[in-house]
């Protein structure tokens, strides 16, 4: 938070000091905050039933589809590759996962849920899914809806921003 009996140095217009960056008032500190606190609320919840928060993150976007590469599926879950692979090969061991052979590319391993990991998203989703109603206790649905395009609005202005976005493409 900013201190409110911080004074600007000497000779520095009031102004400036006021326009002076505030981390503490970032809107993406307070993403990530919120993100932490989840992490560590849902891992809590799900821990009984053996699944980390970014586990059951993983079974619930490949419950989304038939079977998907490693590459979309760490896009869709914001994760980095040598991450989500480890992840996977826990998933697999678990036997909630399974990588399969892709037709047109035998280096590309696809993954999708086994029937093991569809019970445990099943399993798992309910925790989530009350989890999230407690975040949104005594909020009007379309305050919520707003709240989330407003998000969703954000994150693309902020993928806008990119410095790779204002490369020329080199393909």
């Amino acid at each position: 938070m900013s201190n409110p009996n911080h004074k600007p140095p000497d000779g520095a217009a009031p102004a400036a000091a006021a326009r002076r960056f505030d981390p503490a008032r970032w809107p993406i500190a307070w993403m990530a905050r919120a993100e932490r606190q989840h992490a560590r609320n849902a891992t809590a919840l799900l821990a009984p039933l053996g699944l980390h928060h970014r586990e059951f993150r993983l079974l619930a976007f490949l419950g989304e589809d038939q079977a998907i590469s490693i590459g979309e599926l760490a896009e869709r879950s914001v994760l980095e590759r040598t991450t989500l692979s480890k992840m996977v090969d826990r998933l697999e061991a678990e036997g909630w996962v399974e990588r399969v052979a892709s037709a047109g590319d035998r280096r590309r391993l696809p993954v999708r849920l086994t029937p093991e990991g569809r019970a445990k998203l099943e399993q798992a989703t309910p925790v989530i899914e009350a989890l999230f109603q407690r975040y949104q206790a005594g909020r009007p649905a379309d305050e919520m809806a707003r709240f989330s395009a407003e998000l969703q609005d954000f994150y693309q202005r902020v993928r806008a921003c990119s410095p790779a976005a204002a490369e020329p493409d080199q393909t």
